[in-house]
C-alpha cells in the first residue's frame, strides 16, 4: 500500500539536501553557486503536472555485481512497462503508438500541432493513460481530429509506422480511439466507485479488467485468480482471462510477450543477488510462467524474508483502479537502499510491538507477536507501470493481511523522490495555504522532519500493524470490497498520527522538539484542502488515498472540535485549535475502522467513507484550484529516472554499470518504448 530542522539526530536535513544538492551542485530553483555547475530537478510544467529528475546519489560507488542487479532488474521493469497502459484502457496503446510515432518522426511537422501533441503525451507518459491517476477522470488533449491525422500523415511520410502497414489501417487506428481522445462523455472516469444510482461501478469505470461484466454478474462466481487476471463475460459465463507467459505446464495468457521479456531479464539478474533474493526471483519468474496465485505467495514470502543492498517490487500488486478492489496493475520499483538514511526505519521497526500494544483499539484487535517489519530508506532507481513515473513516497508490502501477520512486511521511504518533491513544491505550498507568519516558520524548520517521520510511521507501523477476528473468514478486503483500500491508507494515517505525540519517538531521538508534533497535525489537516487542487471538477473524491484523508479531516472537525476554518481575502485556512483533542479523536475513529477491518464490517465502513471521505466542497475546491494555478502549484510531480547503461569489454564482458540523467519525459518515454523488449 502507498503512500527541517536540526531534531531527528541530524538525518532530515542530511537527507534532504543530498537529494537537491548533492557533489557541489545546487538545484536551479534555488540559484547557482559560483564555479559549480547547476543541478536541475524542476524540469517544466504541463498542465498540472510537474515533471522533475531522479537523481541515484551513492549508484557509481556501489560493488559491480549490485550494478548488475540493479541494471537487469530495471530492464525488467522497463519491459513490463506497456502492461499498465493497457490495463488502464483498451485504447490506450494504440492512443500511444500515435502520439509516440508523431513525436519520433517530427520533421515538417507544423510547430503548433507538435507543441500540442507533446504537452498531451506528457500527461499520457505520467498517467499511464488519458485518465488521471488521482482524480480517476479523463483529460482531452489541445489538437483536433484533423491535426492530429495530418501529423501522422507526415509523420508517415518520414518513416513512421504506428504499428500498421498502410496509411488507410493508421486512418482506422485513428478512428478507432477517437471517442476515447476527444468525446468527453465516453468512459470518463477509469475507476469509478460512486456511479450514482442505478449506476454500475463496473460498467461505469473505463478500465480493462472486465469486459461485459457487471456486479451482478460475480454473485455465486469464484475466482481462481483474482489479482492477476481480466474478468470476461461470454455466451458461456464468466472466464478469466490470466496474465502469464506460460511454460511449467501453464498455456501463454494476457500479456505473454511483455511478461516473457520481463522474465528473461529476472532470469539475467539470478546471477548476480544473493542465495535468498535470488530464490525469490525464481519464485516470482515462475508466477509470471503460470499465473498461479501460489507461486506470488511463495514469491512474497521469500521477498520479506530477504534485505538485500539493491531490490525491486514487481508485480500485479496495488488495487486501487478496480472498482472492487481486487485486481492488480502492474508495477515495479528498483531500489538500493541508503544506509545512511535508514536508521529512522530501523528504529521504528524494532519497536513494532510497543507501538502495537499502545494503539486505541482494542486488545483483541492486536498483535501480540508482530513479526519485525523490514524498514528502509531507499534511492528509487526506476519506476514503471503503476509505480511510476508519478510515485508515492512510501510503500509497505506485500497487501495481502495473512502474509504481514504472519512473516511480515518491508516498508520503504523513497529517499530521492521525497527529496525532489520538497524542492519541487514546499516552499509555494507553504506561502499559499498557511495562514500565519509563526506556523510558516515552523513549518519551514521542522516540515521535512515532520512530513518524512508522519510517512515512517504510516508504513511501517500502520501498515503491518492490527489483527482480524478469528471469526472473519478470508482477507478483509474480501468482505470489505470497495471500500478496503480506502480503510487501510486511512488507517494507516491515523496510527501515524496517534503515535506522534508518543514519548518513544523522544526517546529514541527522533523528535527533539513537541513543534514537529504541531506541524505534522497541522499539515496533515491542510493536507484535506491542499489535495483538492488535484480534482478540478466534479463533486465526488475516487482516489483512495484522497478518500481516507477528507474522511478523516471532516470526521475531526465535527466530532472533536479540533479544527478551525477561516477566510482571509477569499482564501481558506485550516488551523489545529487543539493538539490534544485531536489525537483523542483520531484514537475514536482509528479504534472504529481497525474494528470494521477485524470484523469486516462492510456496512459500518461505507458509512463512514460516504458520510466523510465521498463528497467535497465544490467551491472550495474551486478556490484552491485557482489558487494553485496562480502561485504555480502542480497537483503532481511526474519523475524522470536515472538511466542505467551496460559497459562491457571488447568480448561482451560486463565492466560497468554507468548512471545518467535523461532530463527529458519525452526522451525518456520514447527510449523505454525502444528498449522494452525481450533480451
Amino acid at each position: 500500500m502507498r503512500n527541517a530542522g536540526a531534531v531527528w539526530i541530524g538525518l532530515a536535513v542530511a537527507a534532504l539536501t543530498s537529494c537537491s544538492e548533492t557533489g557541489g551542485t545546487k538545484n536551479a530553483s534555488q540559484g547557482e553557486t559560483k564555479g559549480e555547475p547547476v543541478r536541475r530537478v524542476f524540469l517544466e510544467q504541463v498542465g498540472d503536472v510537474a515533471v522533475a529528475q531522479l537523481y541515484a546519489d551513492g549508484f557509481e560507488s556501489l560493488p559491480l555485481d549490485q550494478k548488475l542487479l540493479a541494471y537487469h532488474l530495471t530492464q525488467a521493469a522497463i519491459a513490463g512497462d506497456a502492461i499498465t497502459y493497457d490495463q488502464h484502457s483498451r485504447f490506450a496503446l494504440d492512443i500511444r503508438d500515435i502520439i509516440e510515432g508523431i513525436l519520433s518522426y517530427p520533421d515538417g511537422l507544423d510547430r503548433g500541432t507538435y507543441d500540442r501533441v507533446r504537452r498531451y503525451a506528457i500527461l499520457f507518459w505520467a498517467h499511464h493513460g488519458n485518465h488521471n491517476t488521482r482524480t480517476m477522470a479523463k483529460f482531452l488533449p489541445e489538437f483536433s481530429y484533423e491535426e492530429v491525422l495530418s501529423a501522422m500523415q507526415q509523420a508517415m511520410v518520414n518513416g513512421s509506422t504506428f504499428g500498421v502497414a498502410t496509411p488507410e489501417a493508421a486512418r482506422k487506428k485513428l478512428d478507432r480511439v477517437r471517442p476515447a481522445l476527444f468525446d468527453p462523455k465516453f468512459e470518463p472516469l477509469v475507476t469509478n466507485k460512486t456511479p450514482g444510482e442505478g449506476g454500475d461501478i463496473l460498467t461505469a469505470s473505463a478500465n480493462n479488467f472486465y469486459e461485459g461484466v457487471t456486479t451482478a454478474d460475480l454473485q455465486g462466481f469464484t475466482e481462481k485468480n483474482p489479482l492477476n487476471s481480466r474478468l470476461v463475460k461470454g455466451d458461456s459465463g464468466l472466464t478469466e482471462e490470466v496474465y502469464r507467459a506460460g511454460g511449467d505446464g501453464a498455456a501463454p495468457g494476457l500479456y505473454a510477450d511483455e511478461l516473457s521479456a520481463v522474465i528473461g531479464h529476472l532470469e539475467a539478474a539470478i546471477p548476480f543477488a544473493g542465495p535468498k533474493q535470488a530464490e525469490a526471483l525464481r519464485q516470482l519468474v515462475r508466477y509470471f510462467r503460470t499465473g498461479d496465485p501460489a507461486a506470488w505467495r511463495d514469491y512474497n514470502i521469500a521477498w520479506v524474508g530477504d534485505n538485500p543492498a539493491v531490490d525491486a517490487i514487481n508485480g500485479f500488486v496495488e488495487v486501487y483502479h478496480d472498482p472492487r478492489g481486487q485486481k492488480g496493475s502492474y508495477e515495479s520499483a528498483v531500489f538500493a537502499v541508503d544506509r545512511a538514511t535508514t536508521e529512522l526505519m530501523r528504529k521504528l521497526a524494532g519497536e513494532a510491538q510497543y507501538f502495537e500494544d499502545r494503539m486505541p483499539w482494542k486488545d483483541e484487535y492486536k498483535n501480540k507477536k508482530p513479526a519485525p517489519p523490514i524498514a528502509n530508506a531507499v534511492t528509487i532507481l526506476c519506476e514503471s507501470g503503476d509505480a511510476g513515473p508519478i510515485s508515492w513516497a512510501g510503500i509497505n508490502l506485500p497487501n495481502e493481511q495473512e502474509i504481514r501477520q504472519n512473516h511480515g512486511s518491508k516498508s520503504i521511504l523513497l529517499w530521492n523522490v521525497m527529496g525532489a518533491a520538497d524542492t519541487v513544491n514546499a516552499s509555494r505550498l507553504r506561502d499559499e495555504f498557511i495562514a500565519s507568519d509563526a506556523e510558516r516558520n515552523a513549518d519551514a524548520l521542522y516540515g521535512s522532519t515532520a512530513s518524512n517521520l508522519k510517512v515512517a510511521l504510516h508504513e511501517v507501523i500502520g501498515h503491518g500493524s492490527g489483527k482480524v477476528s478469528e471469526k472473519l473468514e478470508g482477507d478483509p478486503s474480501k468482505a470489505l470490497r470497495e471500500y478496503y483500500s480506502t480503510m487501510e491508507e486511512a488507517r494507516a494515517d491515523l496510527c501515524a498520527l496517534w503515535m506522534l505525540p508518543d514519548p518513544k519517538l523522544h526517546e529514541l531521538g527522533l523528535v527533539g522538539d513537541p513543534k514537529v508534533v504541531e506541524v505534522a497535525y497541522a499539515a496533515y489537516v491542510r493536507s484535506a484542502i491542499t489535495q483538492l487542487r488535484q480534482v478540478p471538477a466534479g463533486s465526488v473524491l475516487e482516489e483512495d488515498h484522497m478518500r481516507g484523508t477528507n474522511m478523516i479531516v471532516n470526521w475531526l472537525r465535527e466530532k472533536s472540535n479540533c479544527i478551525a476554518a477561516s477566510n482571509v481575502n477569499g482564501r481558506t485556512f485550516y488551523r489545529v485549535t487543539s493538539v490534544e483533542k485531536m489525537r483523542q479523536g483520531v484514537g475514536q475513529i482509528l479504534s472504529e475502522l481497525m474494528r470494521c477491518k477485524a470484523e469486516g464490517d462492510y456496512a459500518a465502513l461505507k458509512a463512514l467513507v460516504d458520510g466523510y471521505g465521498t463528497k467535497l466542497d465544490p467551491k472550495l475546491r474551486d478556490e484552491v484550484v485557482s489558487r494553485a494555478q496562480q502561485a504555480k502549484i502542480p497537483a503532481t510531480i511526474a519523475y524522470v529516472m536515472p538511466d542505467l547503461k551496460l559497459v562491457t569489454d571488447k568480448s561482451g564482458k560486463p565492466t560497468d554499470v554507468t548512471v545518467s540523467y535523461p532530463q527529458s519525459m519525452e526522451k525518456q518515454k520514447l527510449a523505454w518504448s525502444r528498449r522494452a523488449a525481450r533480451p
